[in-house]
């Protein structure tokens, strides 16, 4: 019941000659999830990626995921867009990422994807730095051209970011490995950390999680970041051209909200080229922005005469 607290219980028979019974049962008071998280999702265009993380994300209903995809320009030379949004809030997003505070605050989390870094005003990456660290919202960066010639380098959302965004050649990412062996090219090679993350966790047990990312395919490419800002962890890696490790999926706090980097491109493979009965694609992507909105304040609207 999504509105009713629900008690779970869990008993072990007792065995012959137990001396202590009172210990064999647990209950645990489950409350219910409340209101949706509210998700943006910006996309530099629509694509494979596009289709699939949106259908991914529309059918878990804890969330409630608005999205923008650019089109490309009209006749008078200004960016269109393609807008799924609910609410009533698809008029405010028709001119794409929101212009004001209180139209971005309203989320739980945003999502920027293959979005040149040029798109944005400083005043925007400005007020998306802001969404993070005194919202408390989540943020994901993903796709090969939010990174493109020195991507988000130089700019407010730089710090929010848990890796450095400049190429390191690797080093420091492959120290998160607990192995000198070098991971598969464009694979998912999970770390210490990334074995025991909600984001990551794709089986019941680590051996499980560890079994699942390894049977799923290789990405087409990832971009070549460097290594963990302080206190940042790295959730798992792949390697490039060379040998070279760098970071594919990484994380960290950032004031009162959380940041996440997904490094690779057409993850959209993990679905399309497993069997249908497989949900890692699924479970990976829902985990990722449950984890990253939960820590979010319900929004407050204040109305005085």
């Amino acid at each position: 019941n999504p509105v009713t607290s629900t008690v779970y219980s869990a008993e072990i028979a007792a065995a012959t000659g137990e001396a202590i019974t009172e210990n064999n049962q647990r209950s645990v008071l489950v409350n219910p999830a409340g209101r949706k998280r509210r998700i943006l999702a910006i996309e530099g265009s629509p694509g494979f990626d596009h289709s699939f993380l949106a259908r991914a994300l529309a059918a878990d209903t804890g969330l409630d995921v608005d999205i923008i995809v650019r089109k490309g320009r009209n006749d008078a030379g200004d960016e269109t867009y393609y807008v799924q949004a609910g609410g009533g809030r698809a008029p405010q997003l028709t001119s794409g990422f929101p212009a004001t505070r209180e139209g971005l605050f309203g989320y739980d989390t945003v999502i920027i994807a293959n979005m040149e870094s040029d798109y944005f005003t400083k005043a925007q990456l400005q007020m998306t730095a802001d969404f993070v660290a005194e919202r408390g919202g989540g943020l994901l960066v993903f796709g090969s051209r939010s990174f493109d010639q020195r991507g988000l380098i130089n700019t407010p959302l730089e710090e929010v970011l848990p890796v450095e965004l400049n190429d390191r050649r690797g080093g420091l990412a492959r120290a998160s490995l607990d192995t000198d062996a070098i991971p598969k090219h464009h694979a998912v090679t999970l770390t210490a950390d990334g074995e025991r993350h909600p984001i990551m966790r794709l089986g019941a047990s680590v051996d499980d999680t560890r079994k699942a990312w390894a049977a799923l395919p290789a990405l087409a490419s990832a971009a070549a970041l460097g290594g963990p800002r302080p206190g940042a962890k790295i959730l798992a890696v792949t390697s490039t051209g060379g040998g070279v490790v760098v970071p594919l999926v990484a994380v960290q706090r950032y004031g009162r909200g959380r940041s996440m980097l997904f490094a690779g491109e057409a993850a959209w493979r993990w679905k399309m080229l497993m069997p249908s009965s497989d949900r890692s694609y699924e479970f990976f992507w829902r985990q990722a922005l449950r984890w990253l909105s939960t820590p979010a304040p319900d929004p407050v609207d204040a109305i005085v005469p």
